[in-house]
């Protein structure tokens, strides 16, 4: 189980590490958005995902 976390502007999984008994987890932080634009001008180059708003 690992919690979503917010940086901007990328929501992400795995900033957060477990700590148990001494051991931390050592599992990559990813998110799937970011992936996927630096795939898409690859890939996909005719699709585009709108940018997101910095709303403070």
């Amino acid at each position: 189980m690992n919690p979503v976390t917010y940086r901007y502007p990328h929501y992400y999984v795995g900033l957060m590490q477990w700590n148990t008994q001494g051991q931390t987890s050592d599992l990559p932080a990813w998110a799937l958005t970011k992936t996927y634009e630096d795939l898409a001008p690859r890939f996909w180059p005719e699709f585009k995902l709108k940018p997101v708003k910095d709303e403070v």
